[in-house]
């Protein structure tokens, strides 16, 4: 994210979205980075996306489909795990495609 300019002290981060697979994995990124000194914000049902958001935006892959940020951050566990996670290739390839700049696939 320091390559981007994702910093802490940036003025605007609000162009960054974090997407993780599962709202339990969603929960704790958000919470490791509002440690590590990041403004979050968290994308609900009945949020509105503000492209001039104070802090690093955060949803689901679910939750992402249709929006558009300037960088995207897609974290997933489920790439080649058998037939269980079937769908997970097509969905982080419809995360990273939120991505109006850059994207940056993080996987375990």
């Amino acid at each position: 994210m320091a390559g981007w300019g994702v910093v802490p002290e940036a003025a605007h981060l609000g162009a960054t979205c974090i997407m993780a697979e599962s709202r339990a994995a969603h929960d704790q990124l958000m919470a490791t980075l509002r440690s590590a000194g990041y403004a979050v914000e968290s994308i609900e049902a009945d949020s509105r996306v503000r492209a001039e958001a104070n802090g690093l935006l955060f949803a689901t892959m679910h939750r992402a489909k249709g929006l558009e940020f300037q960088n995207v951050i897609v974290t997933s566990t489920a790439v080649g795990q058998g037939d269980r996670n079937k769908w997970a290739p097509q969905l982080i390839y419809m995360a990273l495609t939120r991505a109006k700049q850059r994207a940056a696939p993080l996987t375990a």
